[in-house]
């Protein structure tokens, strides 16, 4: 049995340009930590899969690192998504047997992110798509986003649910003053649990990282069972 890692990033030059600069200048400044973990996702050749090996993994799911492209505008949202999905695209090219991937999406434009995605599927042999929480505190049950649980159904692929730091007002009300990524991850699927866009989509299947996988398969979830994790072998074939 192969073991298949989902919560694996790394960071395109676009990204790290771009959205992603604010963040990766922190993680600069942090210390010496921060600049081993810089490093690690800029590495996506023979160093990542040296390690890899040592750690025993035999494929990962790439995808771009939090906070994604989600709080960018517009405009920067599709140049960035594209940009990171070609670059992930060309990873995953040099070493198909190691890597797959997850896409960006400029999901602030849910027609051209349901574009993208149809895109890095069916052209890049994506496994699906990875979203980082919200939108500028636009979440994902919102009908705004309809075309993009329409595309992943049509696809027949997942979205995986990433955490990323909520709008305050949202970690006022829903979280108290302890903001953890498992809570984080837990709220986002409640409210998609709940909303009409899973009675929609019954098809599409959404999973939460960090959350255990979160959600028990496709649609709406049973409370009375107990959520499991991700099958990632469905992942990668």
């Amino acid at each position: 049995m192969r073991t298949i890692t989902l919560e694996e990033h790394f960071v395109s030059p676009g990204f790290v340009a771009g959205p992603g600069r604010e963040w990766i200048e922190q993680l600069r400044n942090s210390g010496a930590r921060g600049t081993r973990i810089f490093g690690q996702l800029q590495e996506v050749g023979d160093g990542r899969i040296a390690e890899m090996d040592a750690a025993g993994i035999d494929v990962q799911v790439l995808s771009l690192n939090s906070p994604g492209v989600e709080q960018a505008d517009v405009a920067e949202q599709v140049a960035i998504a594209r940009e990171s999905n070609d670059f992930l695209a060309d990873i995953v090219k040099k070493n198909p047997k190691r890597f797959a991937g997850f896409a960006a999406l400029p999901v602030a434009a849910p027609e051209q992110a349901a574009d993208e995605l149809e895109r890095s599927v069916r052209q890049q042999g994506f496994k699906g798509t990875l979203i980082n929480g919200h939108s500028r505190g636009r979440y994902l049950d919102d009908k705004f986003f309809w075309p993009i649980l329409e595309c992943a159904e049509a696809l027949d692929v997942p979205i995986y649910l990433h955490p990323t730091v909520p709008p305050k007002p949202v970690a006022d009300a829903l979280y108290g003053v302890t903001v953890g990524d498992d809570s984080v991850s837990r709220v986002i699927s409640l409210r998609l649990e709940e909303a009409q866009a899973i009675a929609e989509h019954r098809r599409t299947e959404v999973r939460a990282a960090i959350a255990g996988g979160g959600f028990c398969g496709r649609g709406r979830s049973d409370r009375r069972r107990r959520c499991g994790p991700i099958r990632a072998t469905v992942l990668v074939s």
